[in-house]
């Protein structure tokens, strides 16, 4: 199912994800940065999310160069209508596949995530973590993963721009902008 909602998949394992993980300064880098690949946080855990300063420089720390992609903030809001027509037509389904609560969770996320994308108050990024063929593999993180990034908006992505590194791996991100 997760397939499904390509390029979208970060909503619907958005809605059903666990708790995030509590980063505490014990935990090493490496492992940090891995769990939070693999984790995706509701709406609601905003507040837990990473900075994209945070991210910027542990993944410098561990041997990846973070690189930014395109605005994906149009395909995301069509991923989303898509997705909540099909709660409402398929409502009987999903509920009996899941739960009335989960199918309830499903619905206002996607549709609160639709109307911050429609009001402009969030905007998608897709950021590369890259890694040179030649470089040691410090940490192992599935490719093309998605993960949730807070996004400062102040930060100077200027830097941040594709060029011919030959790639060893790359994970996809999305970023929230702060809001002012």
């Amino acid at each position: 199912m997760y397939n499904l909602l390509y390029p979208g998949g970060l909503f619907l394992i958005q809605c059903i994800a666990p708790p995030p993980v509590t980063w505490a300064a014990s935990i090493e880098p490496q492992t940090w940065l891995a769990r939070r690949f693999g984790l995706i946080l509701r709406l609601s855990s905003q507040e837990h999310l990473p900075t994209f300063q945070m991210v910027d420089l542990i993944a410098r720390q561990i041997g990846f160069n973070l690189q930014l992609a395109d605005d994906l903030s149009e395909t995301y809001r069509l991923r989303l209508q898509y997705w909540l027509s099909y709660l409402q037509i398929y409502h009987n389904t999903v509920i009996g596949d899941t739960s009335e609560t989960i199918f309830h969770d499903w619905n206002i996320n996607l549709s609160i995530l639709l109307n911050l994308i429609e009001s402009g108050d969030v905007h998608f990024f897709q950021y590369l973590l890259s890694k040179p063929e030649n470089a040691p593999d410090h940490v192992s993180i599935p490719d093309s993963q998605r993960c949730c990034v807070l996004r400062d908006s102040r930060v100077n992505l200027s830097p941040y721009r594709r060029n011919s590194l030959p790639f060893h791996r790359h994970i996809a991100l999305v970023g929230y902008p702060s809001r002012k």
